[in-house]
């Protein structure tokens, strides 16, 4: 069971990493076999379903569920089922057609778990689980698995055994899985501000602000899109050689030595774009990875810098942020929002001592 998120998680009602250390604060002996047969339902219908399989087959499957294995007592009403515990509690249960997206605002959803007096509601399209969000002034999020995940992995259906067990939804056990995750994700925001000024604070010893900005907006953006692979992460040669979260970062940080000639190597490549045997990509252009002020990057052949160390904390400081509890933790990029990211670029940009706006011209933050 991996350590550090749910794989496979998708949508934005639970973070991975978030609910990976709730399910384990959670689970119990109940909750393992619970998950044993939750598996077990995917992988039958992994095989047993297919894209000719009707609404209503798709539903009946997803009855099967949570009777079977959730311990809820489920009755149709009409194109949907309710699902209720012991205690009454209830969930609204809603088929879409094979492999339609699941909408968390959509009326299918919305419409039977207002008329069942459910705050949740699961859907299912017969690749895909997921739980939606239908609570009475809760914005529309959701959180999806795909069957195979479920199928494969201990912990997705371990984390869906915790969530949606009668016993644990009675308690409020998804409620609370998702206030959790919420307050995770505000203390990575959080501690990515904090990061993104102690960067900025970094590189400004050493470099005029506007190629501070530069520099920290490339750093922000090159994390984010190795996060998503729209960077060569796969490829060796750039995962061990270039990547901002693979070996030769970790050897930057604890040796600065050269780190901002690693760091201008990998702006090269992302800037110019490489063709070097299997490894291809088309250069990212702009002023983002335009060459900075300090043009000497490497003061002697050991390829060291008077903006080793400060570069080196740059990075440092983006890549971990420390919670209110625990020790320091790595940012997880790819549970980033744009938008977060969006408004952590413009905090910076009102930080510009010429107060003119020049700033966001000059470090391509437009980009």
């Amino acid at each position: 069971m991996r350590r550090d998120a749910v794989p496979g998680l998708g949508g934005t009602l639970l973070s991975p990493r978030a609910a990976s250390e709730w399910v384990r604060a959670q689970a119990d002996e109940r909750t393992h076999a619970g998950a044993a047969a939750v598996a077990e339902w995917a992988a039958r219908a992994s095989t047993g379903l297919g894209p000719s399989a009707t609404e209503r087959r798709l539903l009946e499957s997803l009855v099967h569920l949570f009777e079977s294995a959730l311990a809820f007592t489920c009755r149709r009403e009409g194109d949907y089922a309710v699902a209720a515990t012991p205690e009454s509690r209830t969930m609204a249960l809603v088929a879409f057609g094979w492999g339609r997206p699941l909408t968390p605002a959509a009326r299918r959803v919305l419409r039977p778990a207002l008329d069942a007096g459910a705050g949740w509601a699961a859907a299912f399209n017969g690749r895909a689980l997921a739980i939606v969000d239908a609570r009475a002034g809760s914005p529309r999020r959701i959180a999806t698995i795909a069957l195979e995940d479920l199928a494969a992995h201990e912990d997705a259906s371990l984390l869906t055994a915790a969530l949606l067990d009668a016993r644990a939804f009675a308690r409020d056990a998804l409620a609370d899985a998702v206030a959790a995750s919420d307050q995770s994700s505000y203390e990575v925001t959080r501690g990515l501000r904090e990061g993104v000024h102690a960067s900025l604070a970094a590189l400004g010893r050493e470099l005029p602000f506007d190629a501070s900005l530069a520099v920290l907006f490339r750093l922000l953006f090159v994390l984010f899109a190795e996060a998503r692979s729209l960077v060569p992460v796969w490829h060796r040669i750039y995962r061990d050689h270039y990547a901002l979260a693979g070996p030769a970062a970790r050897r930057a940080l604890g040796e600065p030595r050269g780190a901002w000639a690693w760091l201008e190597a990998g702006r090269r490549l992302l800037g110019h774009g490489c063709r070097a045997g299997t490894l291809r990509m088309t250069g990212f252009n702009g002023r983002l990875f335009a060459p900075g002020p300090v043009r000497r990057w490497a003061a002697s052949p050991h390829l060291d810098s008077r903006l080793d160390a400060p570069a080196a904390e740059a990075l440092a400081s983006l890549v971990e942020y420390r919670p209110a509890r625990g020790g320091a933790r790595r940012v997880s990029y790819a549970e980033l929002d744009v938008e977060e990211l969006g408004s952590i670029y413009e905090r910076v940009l009102d930080l510009d001592p010429a107060g003119e706006g020049r700033a966001r011209k000059e470090s391509g933050s437009f980009y």
